[in-house]
């Protein structure tokens, strides 16, 4: 471990002129600042945070693996194309995180607070239990230009608004429990066949442009072995 301590005590700080270079890991339970503008965390490197926080004045650019935790994110938090990130308790961001790489949501909640998450890439949801992927103060809405991949038959919540834009895909199989949700993209109900569950406290919602598409693959007539279903709790406006 190279930064660690109970919460608020022990910190590290990368300021300019710094490189962060080779392979192995970095585990943070105290306080990381990152004080370089564009730094990158190398794809070489994996980064697991469990308490403390990522802080500093610049953006973080994940280009590795980040093992997610518990701590909480403080500056804007970018997963390049070559990141993933693993979330596997409940998390805190006080800023955006923008997702161009895969992120797995494997349990516990995300916190943001008045920023959005904004989806270019891959977003996972494998949680076996129900949680909420926000549960922020403000509305912040989750912007899906990429793929949202539904992956466990248990809910997922999102508790504040979901935008599936133009280009967004909402996919695969199971429960979703959305607050709001617009969608101007695909909804791809199943795995080929499959059932998608989407409950909405006001239904889909369209936006100004009225794209929205729902894809589904029919063979036969016998329910879900032979077709996709696509399962709406709520209305459609």
């Amino acid at each position: 471990k190279i930064i660690e301590g109970p919460y608020g005590q022990g910190s590290m700080s990368f300021e300019n002129n710094s490189t962060l270079q080779g392979e192995g890991t970095i585990e943070i339970t105290g306080i990381l600042d990152i004080n370089i503008p564009d730094f990158i965390f190398p794809k070489t490197i994996d980064l697991y945070l469990s308490a403390g926080e990522l802080s500093g004045n610049y953006n973080i650019n994940i280009a590795g693996n980040l093992y997610w935790s518990g701590g909480r994110v403080r500056k804007p938090l970018t997963i390049l194309n070559t990141g993933k990130v693993f979330l596997n308790s409940s998390t805190i961001s006080d800023n955006a995180i923008i997702n161009n790489g895969t992120f797995s949501w494997m349990s516990g909640n995300i916190t943001i607070n008045s920023y959005p998450f904004i989806n270019n890439g891959t977003f996972e949801i494998l949680s076996g239990g129900r949680y909420g992927i926000f549960n922020s103060y403000f509305n912040t809405y989750f912007d899906n230009y990429g793929t949202l991949v539904k992956k466990s038959g248990t809910v997922s919540e999102v508790d504040r608004g979901f935008q599936n834009k133009a280009g967004g895909k909402i996919c695969r199989s199971g429960s979703l429990k959305i607050n709001n949700l617009y969608n101007d993209g695909i909804i791809s109900p199943g795995q080929s066949p499959g059932k998608l569950e989407i409950s909405s406290q006001n239904g889909i919602l369209k936006n100004e442009t009225h794209a929205g598409i729902l894809e589904v693959e029919i063979v036969n007539q016998n329910s879900v072995t032979d077709f996709d279903q696509l399962n709406l709790k709520g209305n459609t406006a």
